[in-house]
C-alpha cells in the first residue's frame, strides 16, 4: 500500500514542490499584463473526463494501473474536478463534528489507528495528454488545485510523489517523467489519511480531485517565488513597495537581470531592475520604492495596480514574466480597534463553504462570480473561508471587486473536540507529535495567497483544540507577515491578535467591551446562526456593535444552504441533506448543513433581505425640525456622491409624492440634513421611504442598484371604529346553532365551534370555517434547537382542547353578536371572541385572552386566531410589512407598503418545510379570485400568514424528523391565520438560545379584532 504514507504523519509529502504564490509565465512583457493564467501559451488544462475505477479499500484497488501497458478502456469516466461520491461512487456523508472515518466512535490514542486499514475507499484515476512542441526545453509542473485526502502521482508509469492536505496545491517537476507526443498520468486517491485528522470541518464529506489540474511550462531559469507588501505610510497617504523575488536557474553563477514594473493602467508609476547571479542555483532580489499619492485598496474602493515581473539574460533577452495584480492598503491593530488604512473599518462578513449542488466541492468560476456579486448587492464586505483555503480564483475576484478575507487554514479536528465547548483528555493540537502537519497547512496557506490585498486577517483553523502547535503557528505566521492572525480556540490567550469567539451573546460581547483592560477587537468568526428561517435580532446585535468602538462585527453562519440535487421517488428535483443519500443506519446530522443566506442555486433566502438592511453603509434619523432628516454616511472611504436620493411619501401605503436628490455630497462618517416637504393629514399613516440608489455602475453592480433604504412614520391613524349596525338579517336558531342570512349571504353560527363555519356569497362558499384559537407556530429550526415542542407543546392542542363554556347571543335590528367563551383548563384561561353580523353581510370579530391571576403558564409561540377558506382565493394584496416575509424580531427590511402576490408566492419552500411566509403589522388585506373574495381590516393591526398547509402537514414532533417539501400535500382550502403576533424566530443559534426575551409572547393578557368584508 505505497509504505502507507497516508497513516504516516510524518510524511506529507513526497517530491512535492515548496508552496508558493501561482505563477504561469506569459508569453510576453504585453501578454504579462493581462492577469489570466488559463490563456498563457504555456498553460495546458487537464481538466475533463479521466477513466476511473472505484474501489472499496486499498486491497481490492488495480495495483498496477499506472503502467501503461495497463488496459483502462473499459473503465468509466468521471469529471474532473468533481467528488466521486456525487457521480455515483460510494456514499457522500454529513456530519457536523464527527469524523466520518470514525463517526460512531472518538479516536483515542494512538489516534493514527483508526484510519480505516482496508475499509479506506480508493479512486484510481487515469488520462493521457500531449506536451506542445513549443515547450521544448522547458520544466514542466504538474499542478492539482485541490484533492482530498491524499494521492500518489504517475507519470508515464514512473512515480511522481505523493502528496496531503486537500485544500492547497500539489505541483509536482514532471520535466524528467514526460515524452514527446503522448503521455500517461495516473492518480491514486485515498478518501483517508493521517491528515484527515485535519480536515473534520462541517460540510458533506466527499473525496476526489476537486479542483483544476493543469500542467505548466516554465523556463530553466524562473522566478521560484515572490512576495509583495505595499503598504501605506504612517500617514496613509503615500504607498510603501517592496518585492522580493526568490529565483531559481539550472546554472551555477548564472548572471540574471530582475527586474519589475508598476503599472497604473497604461501608466507606468514605478520600475527598476537588478543584475544577478544565481548562486547555488538561487538568487534573491528585493526592491523597495515609495508611491506618492498611492491610490488605495479597500473593500470599499478597491483600486488595484499591476505589478509586472521579469527575468532577461545578460543580452536583455526575456526569460519569464508574468503579471499580479495588487493593491495599497495596511492592516493593523490599535486601540483595541482593527484598523484598514488607519480606519476602524467593521466587519459584515459571512462564512463561505465551497458548495455546488451538482458538483460538490468543485466550484466553476461562473458560480463564484455568481456569489460574489450576490455579496455585493447584500452589502457583505468580508468573507471568512471557512475553513480551508479557497479556490485561488475567489481571491482575484476579492481583489478586483471588493471583499474583506479572513483567510482560514485547513485545520479542523473537531472530531476529538474543540476548547470551550467540552472537555476533552487527549488532542492532536496539543501534541508535539503534530506539529508538523499543522504547520505545513499553514505554511502552504500562506505561501500560495500572501500576495492577494483582499486578505487582511489570517485564521489559523476552526474547532480544532488549542495547544502548542497552534502556539508554533502563530509565532510562524507572525514572523512571516504583518497582518492580524486570529484563532478562535485560543479565546483570549496570546496567540490570537483578535478576539474572535462564535455565537457570543448580546450580553457577552458587550461584557468584553466595557471592560478597560482590553487591547484587542472583537470580532464574532460565527455569529446568527442562519438554520432555515433565521437570523432573528441582527439589528440589535448591530446596534450593541456600533455603540462600542472595541466591538467589529462578524461573520454569518454561513453563504450556502450545502443542499445536493437529489431526486426523489417519483423522479422530482430536491435538495438532500443529511440522511438522504447515507446508507440506513449511517450517523449524520440531518439538516443541520442548511444554514445559507442563499439557496443551493444561490436563489436568495428570505432572511438576507434582513441582512441587507442591518449591514448597509447609510441610515437616515428624524430630525427635531418638521422636514428634517439627517443622513448619516457609515462608509469609512466613500462619498455618497455615487447615489441619487429618491425619497417617497406614503399616506395609507400609497405612493402620493416622490423626488430625487442628485447632489448628495457626503463624506465618509459624517452626516447632513435633507429637507423634506411633508404633506398634512388627518388620521392617516405617513411614512417617508428613503432610498439610495448608484448613479452608475460600480463593478459588479450595474445602475439604479439599491444600496441603502430606510422608512420613517411621521403619522399614525387611529384605531377603526366598531362595525355598524346595516342592512336586514334572519337569524334562526337550531340545536347546532344559528343559521344567519342576508340578502346575498348566509351563514352558520356553530355552538360546538364556537366560531361560524359555511359562509356563502351568493351562492359560493367564500368561508369554510371561521376563527379558531391558534397558539401554535410550526417550529423553526432555531425552536428544535431550543426544544420548543417539549417545552412549550402544552399550547399545541389548545385550539382543539378549548371548550366552549358560554355563549352570549344578542340580537338588535341589522345585527346579531355572540360573545363566545372557551376555556383552556391546561393553560388556566379563557380565549373569548366576539363576533358582530350586520345585515350586508359584515363580520366584525374581536378576540381577547385572559388567564386566572393564581397561575403560571410557559411563554405562547403565538396569539392568533386561524380561518379557513375557499382554494379560489389565491390572489392577495394587504397593506403592511413586506413583500418578503417577517417576524416580531426580524422586519426592518420590510417596509410598510402596499402590496400583491398569491397564496402561493407568500409561501417560501424552505428546504426543510417550516414555518413560513408570515407578514407583520398588516391594516387590511384581500383574498380574491379576481373578482370577487374578502376584505379583512384590522381594528388596529394584525399579522397574517396565509397557505394551503395546516401545522401537522409540516410534523410537530418533540424530535425533528426528516422532511422535505416533496412531503407537502396542498390542502383543497386555504389556512389563513390572523394573528396578535408570533414569537421571534431566532438567530443566536440552533442548539439552544429561544428567542430574545423582548421577542417573546409572555403571560399577559391579549386583544386584537379585524372586520370581514366579502365582495
Amino acid at each position: 500500500m505505497n509504505g502507507q504514507d497516508w497513516k504516516n504523519i510524518q510524511v506529507l509529502q513526497k517530491n512535492r514542490l515548496k508552496a508558493s504564490s501561482i505563477i504561469v509565465p506569459a508569453s510576453s512583457i504585453e501578454e504579462a499584463t493581462k492577469t489570466s493564467l488559463t490563456n498563457s501559451p504555456f498553460y495546458k488544462s487537464l481538466n475533463g473526463k479521466w477513466a476511473f475505477k472505484y474501489s472499496e479499500g486499498p486491497s481490492s484497488r488495480p495495483i498496477d494501473f499506472y503502467k501503461t501497458e495497463f488496459d483502462v478502456t473499459g473503465w468509466d469516466k468521471i469529471n474532473v474536478p468533481g467528488n466521486w461520491e456525487l457521480q455515483g461512487y460510494g456514499m457522500p456523508m454529513y456530519l457536523n463534528h464527527p469524523f466520518d472515518f470514525s463517526p460512531n466512535k472518538k479516536p483515542t490514542p494512538p489516534v493514527i489507528d483508526f484510519i480505516p486499514e482496508d475499509k479506506n475507499p480508493v479512486g484510481s484515476y487515469r488520462r493521457d495528454f500531449e506536451i506542445p512542441e513549443n515547450w521544448d526545453g522547458k520544466d514542466l509542473i504538474l499542478h492539482f488545485g485541490a484533492v482530498k485526502s491524499a494521492m500518489y502521482v504517475w507519470v508515464n508509469g514512473k512515480k511522481v510523489g505523493y502528496s496531503q492536505g486537500s485544500k492547497t496545491p500539489a505541483e509536482f517537476d514532471i520535466t524528467s517523467f514526460v515524452q514527446k507526443g503522448g503521455n500517461t498520468l495516473a492518480v491514486e486517491v485515498y478518501r483517508w489519511s493521517d491528515g484527515s485528522f485535519l480536515e473534520c470541518q462541517d460540510f458533506w464529506r466527499i473525496s476526489g480531485i476537486e479542483r483544476d489540474v493543469y500542467v505548466y511550462a516554465t523556463p530553466k531559469t524562473r522566478v521560484k517565488d515572490f512576495k509583495v507588501s505595499a503598504g501605506l505610510d504612517q500617514n496613509y497617504v503615500n504607498g510603501i513597495f517592496s518585492l522580493d523575488l526568490d529565483v531559481q536557474s539550472q546554472e551555477k553563477n548564472t548572471p540574471v537581470k530582475a527586474e519589475f514594473q508598476l503599472m497604473d493602467g497604461d501608466k507606468t508609476i514605478a520600475n527598476s531592475s537588478i543584475t544577478l547571479k544565481t548562486k547555488g542555483y538561487q538568487a534573491k532580489a528585493v526592491f523597495n520604492n515609495n508611491i506618492n499619492n498611492v491610490k488605495k485598496w479597500s473593500a470599499e474602493s478597491p483600486y488595484l495596480y499591476h505589478l509586472i515581473i521579469s527575468l532577461k539574460d545578460e543580452n536583455d533577452k526575456l526569460i519569464e514574466t508574468f503579471g499580479k495584480n495588487i493593491g495599497f492598503r495596511t492592516v493593523e491593530i490599535k486601540n483595541s480597534q482593527l484598523l484598514v488604512n488607519g480606519q476602524p473599518v467593521l466587519v459584515k462578513g459571512v462564512n463561505r463553504h465551497e458548495h455546488d449542488p451538482v458538483t460538490g466541492h468543485y466550484i466553476s468560476k461562473e458560480l463564484m462570480e455568481q456569489d460574489i456579486r450576490l455579496m455585493k448587492e447584500f452589502n457583505i464586505n468580508t468573507v471568512r473561508t471557512c475553513h480551508y483555503p479557497t479556490d485561488p480564483y475567489w481571491y482575484d475576484l476579492c481583489d478586483k471587486y471588493g471583499l474583506y478575507v479572513i483567510n482560514e487554514a485547513n485545520i479542523e479536528s473537531h472530531g476529538l473536540g474543540a476548547a470551550l465547548q467540552a472537555p476533552y483528555d487527549y488532542h492532536i493540537a496539543d501534541d508535539p507529535a503534530w506539529e508538523k502537519p499543522h504547520l505545513d497547512r499553514i505554511e502552504r496557506m500562506y505561501k500560495r495567497d500572501k500576495n492577494h490585498p483582499s486578505i487582511i486577517i489570517w485564521s489559523l483553523g476552526n474547532e480544532a483544540g488549542d495547544g502548542v502547535n497552534f502556539v508554533k503557528a502563530y509565532q510562524w505566521l507572525k514572523e512571516h507577515d504583518s497582518r492580524p492572525v486570529q484563532f478562535e480556540q485560543a479565546d483570549n490567550k496570546a496567540h490570537t491578535d483578535i478576539v474572535c469567539p462564535m455565537y457570543a451573546t448580546m450580553d457577552e460581547i458587550e461584557n468584553y467591551a466595557r471592560q478597560i483592560d482590553i487591547y484587542r477587537p472583537l470580532i464574532q468568526c460565527e455569529y446568527a446562526h442562519a438554520m432555515g428561517n433565521s437570523v432573528g435580532n441582527l439589528q440589535d446585535y448591530w446596534d450593541l456593535i456600533e455603540e462600542y468602538p472595541s466591538l467589529q462585527g462578524g461573520c454569518i453562519w454561513d453563504w450556502v444552504d450545502q443542499g445536493i440535487l437529489a431526486k426523489d421517488k417519483n423522479g422530482n428535483d430536491y435538495f438532500a441533506y443529511g440522511g438522504d443519500l447515507e446508507k440506513p443506519g449511517t450517523r449524520n446530522d440531518n439538516n443541520f448543513c442548511l444554514n445559507g443566506l442563499v439557496s443551493p442555486v444561490r436563489k436568495p433566502n428570505p432572511h438576507i433581505n434582513e441582512v441587507k438592511k442591518v449591514y448597509q453603509n447609510i441610515s437616515v434619523l428624524k430630525g427635531h425640525k418638521r422636514g428634517e432628516f439627517f443622513v448619516k454616511n457609515k462608509f469609512f472611504f466613500s462619498n455618497l456622491n455615487n447615489y441619487n436620493l429618491n425619497i417617497s411619501v406614503l399616506i395609507d401605503g400609497k405612493i402620493a409624492e416622490s423626488t430625487t436628490i442628485t447632489d448628495l455630497d457626503i463624506a465618509p462618517q459624517s452626516a447632513k440634513a435633507v429637507a423634506v416637504e411633508l404633506p398634512k393629514t388627518e388620521n392617516k399613516d405617513v411614512h417617508i421611504n428613503f432610498s439610495f440608489v448608484l448613479k452608475k455602475d460600480d463593478g459588479l453592480l450595474k445602475k439604479g442598484h439599491e444600496v441603502a433604504k430606510e422608512q420613517i412614520q411621521i403619522a399614525k391613524a387611529s384605531s377603526s371604529e366598531d362595525m355598524a349596525a346595516s342592512g336586514k338579517l334572519k337569524v334562526k336558531e337550531t340545536e347546532e346553532g344559528w343559521n344567519i342570512s342576508t340578502e346575498s349571504s348566509s351563514l352558520i353560527f356553530d355552538k360546538a365551534k364556537g366560531t361560524f363555519i359555511n359562509l356563502t356569497v351568493n351562492g359560493k362558499e367564500y368561508i369554510k370555517e371561521g376563527p379558531q384559537p391558534d397558539f401554535w407556530r410550526v417550529p423553526v429550526d432555531n425552536d428544535y434547537g431550543f426544544g420548543m415542542v417539549k417545552k412549550l407543546g402544552i399550547w399545541k392542542e389548545q385550539s382543539a382542547k378549548a371548550n366552549v363554556s358560554h355563549i352570549d347571543v344578542k340580537e338588535e335590528k341589522g345585527l346579531i353578536t355572540f360573545i363566545v367563551t372557551k376555556r383552556m383548563d391546561d393553560v388556566f384561561g379563557d380565549f373569548i371572541s366576539t363576533y358582530k353580523i350586520n345585515g350586508e353581510g359584515i363580520i366584525q370579530v374581536d378576540h381577547y385572552i385572559l388567564f386566572d391571576p393564581n397561575r403560571k403558564t410557559v411563554s405562547i409561540p403565538r396569539v392568533g386566531s386561524q380561518l379557513r377558506l375557499n382554494k379560489e382565493f389565491a390572489q392577495t394584496e394587504w397593506y403592511g410589512r413586506g413583500p418578503h416575509e417577517n417576524y416580531a424580531d426580524r422586519y426592518t427590511s420590510a417596509f410598510m407598503g402596499t402590496y400583491q402576490s398569491t397564496i402561493d408566492e407568500m409561501y417560501y419552500p424552505y428546504i426543510r418545510p417550516q414555518s413560513n411566509g408570515y407578514r407583520m403589522g398588516v391594516k387590511w388585506m384581500t383574498l380574491s379570485d379576481g373578482n370577487h373574495g374578502l376584505k379583512i381590516r384590522a381594528k388596529n393591526q394584525f399579522c397574517i400568514q396565509a397557505q394551503y398547509y395546516e401545522h401537522d402537514d409540516y410534523g410537530n414532533e418533540v424530535k425533528k424528523q426528516p422532511r422535505h417539501q416533496f412531503d407537502m400535500k396542498k390542502r383543497d382550502y386555504i389556512i389563513l391565520n390572523l394573528d396578535y403576533g408570533m414569537a421571534g424566530i431566532g438567530g443566536d443559534t440552533s442548539w439552544g438560545a429561544t428567542p430574545h426575551l423582548i421577542y417573546q409572547l409572555l403571560r399577559r393578557e391579549y386583544s386584537w379584532g379585524y372586520v370581514i368584508t366579502p365582495f
